[in-house]
Protein backbone atom coordinates (compact mmCIF):
# COMPACT_ATOMS: atom_id res chain seq x y z
CA UNK A 1 0.00 0.00 0.00
CA UNK A 2 1.34 3.41 -0.94
CA UNK A 3 0.46 6.53 1.00
CA UNK A 4 1.24 9.85 -0.60
CA UNK A 5 0.93 13.17 1.19
CA UNK A 6 -0.86 16.18 -0.21
CA UNK A 7 1.17 19.17 -1.37
CA UNK A 8 0.14 22.19 0.76
CA UNK A 9 -2.02 24.73 -1.12
CA UNK A 10 0.43 27.61 -0.66
CA UNK A 11 3.20 25.50 -2.19
CA UNK A 12 1.11 24.30 -5.10
CA UNK A 13 0.32 27.87 -6.12
CA UNK A 14 3.74 29.47 -5.47
CA UNK A 15 6.00 30.07 -8.46
CA UNK A 16 9.12 29.89 -6.29
CA UNK A 17 8.48 26.61 -4.48
CA UNK A 18 11.19 23.97 -4.33
CA UNK A 19 10.87 20.48 -2.93
CA UNK A 20 13.72 19.98 -0.45
CA UNK A 21 13.34 16.45 0.89
CA UNK A 22 11.33 13.26 0.50
CA UNK A 23 11.56 10.51 3.09
CA UNK A 24 9.97 7.11 2.66
CA UNK A 25 9.73 4.10 4.95
CA UNK A 26 9.95 0.93 2.85
CA UNK A 27 11.11 -2.59 3.61
CA UNK A 28 12.03 -1.60 7.16
CA UNK A 29 14.38 1.20 6.09
CA UNK A 30 14.30 4.92 5.45
CA UNK A 31 14.83 6.06 1.87
CA UNK A 32 15.72 9.71 1.29
CA UNK A 33 15.82 11.99 -1.72
CA UNK A 34 16.96 15.52 -1.09
CA UNK A 35 17.99 18.74 -2.74
CA UNK A 36 21.30 18.76 -0.86
CA UNK A 37 22.45 21.87 -2.71
CA UNK A 38 19.39 24.01 -1.91
CA UNK A 39 21.54 26.27 0.28
CA UNK A 40 25.22 27.25 0.03
CA UNK A 41 26.00 25.87 3.52
CA UNK A 42 24.59 23.24 5.87
CA UNK A 43 23.20 25.52 8.61
CA UNK A 44 19.73 25.98 7.09
CA UNK A 45 19.30 22.19 7.17
CA UNK A 46 19.53 22.41 10.97
CA UNK A 47 16.74 24.99 10.96
CA UNK A 48 14.70 22.74 8.66
CA UNK A 49 15.13 19.77 11.02
CA UNK A 50 14.14 21.82 14.08
CA UNK A 51 11.11 23.26 12.29
CA UNK A 52 10.13 19.79 11.12
CA UNK A 53 10.23 18.57 14.73
CA UNK A 54 7.90 21.42 15.70
CA UNK A 55 5.47 20.47 12.92
CA UNK A 56 5.45 16.84 14.08
CA UNK A 57 4.84 17.92 17.69
CA UNK A 58 2.06 20.28 16.62
CA UNK A 59 0.36 17.56 14.55
CA UNK A 60 0.58 15.05 17.40
CA UNK A 61 -0.97 17.57 19.78
CA UNK A 62 -3.80 18.37 17.37
CA UNK A 63 -4.56 14.77 16.43
CA UNK A 64 -3.58 12.68 19.46
CA UNK A 65 -3.72 15.13 22.34
CA UNK A 66 -0.06 14.52 23.20
CA UNK A 67 1.41 17.79 24.45
CA UNK A 68 3.72 19.38 21.89
CA UNK A 69 6.36 19.95 24.56
CA UNK A 70 6.39 16.23 25.37
CA UNK A 71 6.73 15.27 21.71
CA UNK A 72 9.56 17.77 21.24
CA UNK A 73 11.37 16.36 24.27
CA UNK A 74 10.95 12.81 22.93
CA UNK A 75 12.15 13.84 19.47
CA UNK A 76 15.18 15.64 20.88
CA UNK A 77 16.14 12.66 23.04
CA UNK A 78 15.87 10.29 20.07
CA UNK A 79 17.81 12.72 17.86
CA UNK A 80 20.65 12.99 20.36
CA UNK A 81 20.78 9.20 20.74
CA UNK A 82 20.75 8.64 16.97
CA UNK A 83 23.45 11.31 16.53
CA UNK A 84 25.97 8.94 18.10
CA UNK A 85 25.26 6.13 15.63
CA UNK A 86 27.94 5.19 13.15
CA UNK A 87 27.72 7.49 10.13
CA UNK A 88 28.53 4.49 7.93
CA UNK A 89 24.95 3.26 8.44
CA UNK A 90 23.87 5.87 5.88
CA UNK A 91 24.12 4.56 2.35
CA UNK A 92 23.39 6.01 -1.05
CA UNK A 93 24.83 8.39 -3.55
CA UNK A 94 24.09 11.78 -5.00
CA UNK A 95 22.01 11.70 -8.15
CA UNK A 96 24.00 13.54 -10.81
CA UNK A 97 20.97 13.97 -13.08
CA UNK A 98 19.44 16.69 -10.98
Amino acid sequence: MHRHLTVPNDVATADDSQELIRVFAASGQLHVALAWDAWPDASPWGVLLADLARHVANAREQRSGVAAAQSLADIRLAFEEAWSWDAQTVEGQVDTDG
